[in-house]
């Protein structure tokens, strides 16, 4: 039911969440890119104020190595950092899942840490997946396909929504749209979410390492990146 509502708001130009302030902005670095951009004026301001970035990036799984080199001498400057780098990878609403496979995906979040990690050390890689689908079953949704993320990964995140899981602002602002949530779940259920799949990224790697809960205010400065400037935004839908 989500997946057609989903493919309904994007042949409408709503994309991924249906409002026009979901979009993210353009990631204009890289290669021949320009480092003044919104995106690059957040990541600026928040140094400022004495505090660690952290950017979501999406971007497609074709780009080169040479490009991957470019965006981690863009992020060099800013010292420590975290990037979380297509994120959500086990869902299927953003570009870079509908044009590759899943194993691709992790291939390519491979690739770009490796890179980072010797272009931009202080850059900390974010696998960012979403949680174990019920509380019958430990396993992840495509579990096997992206499981080789985790161990190249700095820090493992999953992502929780306070509008989307929690039906904020819509019961304050928008209370006709509060169906336009995904899913209502206590903090209680969130919780324990987030330990399963904690737990069980320990076990597929034999390791234990910095957990994030991303995206529960929405506050990450967003960017989305194309092998082709001229199509519409990977995704164009944050939040």
């Amino acid at each position: 039911m989500a997946e057609a509502r989903l493919e309904r708001l994007q042949k409408q130009g709503r994309f991924h969440l249906g409002y026009p302030y979901d979009d993210y902005f353009p990631y204009s670095g890289g290669l021949g890119g320009d480092p003044t951009g919104p995106v690059f004026q957040q990541m600026r301001d928040i140094r400022r104020h004495g505090q660690d970035v952290s950017l979501t990036l999406t971007a497609d799984c074709a780009i080169s190595d040479d490009q991957i080199k470019a965006v981690a001498r863009d992020l060099r400057p800013f010292g420590k950092m975290r990037l979380r780098l297509n994120h959500e990878c086990d869902g299927f609403w953003f570009a870079f899942n509908r044009r590759y496979s899943y194993e691709e995906v992790a291939r390519f979040f491979v690739r770009f840490a490796r890179i980072v990690r010797t272009e931009a050390p202080l850059v900390r890689m974010v696998s960012c997946w979403g949680s174990v689908p019920d509380y019958k079953t430990s396993r992840l949704i495509h579990e096997k396909e992206l499981a080789p993320m985790l161990p190249v990964a700095d820090v493992w995140a999953t992502d929780k929504y306070l509008s989307l899981h929690f039906g904020w602002p819509f019961k304050s602002c928008e209370p006709a749209d509060l169906d336009k949530t995904y899913s209502a779940i206590s903090d209680r259920d969130m919780w324990f979410l987030m330990e399963t799949t904690h737990k069980r990224f320990a076990e597929m790697t034999g390791e234990d390492k910095a957990w994030r809960l991303a995206s529960s205010t929405s506050t990450d400065p967003w960017a989305a990146w194309n092998t082709n400037r001229d199509e519409p935004n990977d995704s164009t839908g944050g939040s």
